[in-house]
């Protein structure tokens, strides 16, 4: 099965909720796009994923609360320059194993959560 997949820097346009399907998937590299909507929920429920590239998009809304189910696998997570909102989440600090956390060039708001300093 497909364990790595990337269509970085094409037209690519459209939502993202089909990749989720893809329950083998690694390496996910989709930057440089122009997918709409919002992170569906069960893309962090992918048991193997390491690296989400969705850098230089048009996504939406907030990063879902599931992004905590990511937390033993997720080495990288790249969401910058989007159209994100609202708070970065606390359950960003459970992604204990990130090694790399690209959230710049969104639209959040709010102060980072206390537990970011124990990612470090």
């Amino acid at each position: 099965k497909l364990k790595s997949l990337n269509l970085a820097d094409n037209a690519l346009s459209g939502n993202l909720g089909d990749i989720a399907h893809m329950t083998k998937l690694k390496n996910v590299h989709l930057y440089s796009n122009s997918f709409t909507g919002s992170l569906p929920e069960d893309l962090f429920s992918l048991r193997d994923l390491e690296v989400l590239f969705l850098s230089s998009n048009k996504l939406t809304g907030e990063i879902p609360e599931e992004i905590a189910s990511a937390q033993k696998r997720m080495k990288g997570l790249y969401l910058s320059d989007n159209q994100l909102i609202g708070t970065v989440p606390a359950e960003i600090c459970g992604l204990y194993r990130t090694e790399d956390l690209f959230l710049d060039s969104n639209k959040f708001e709010g102060a980072l959560p206390w537990c970011m300093g124990n990612m470090a």
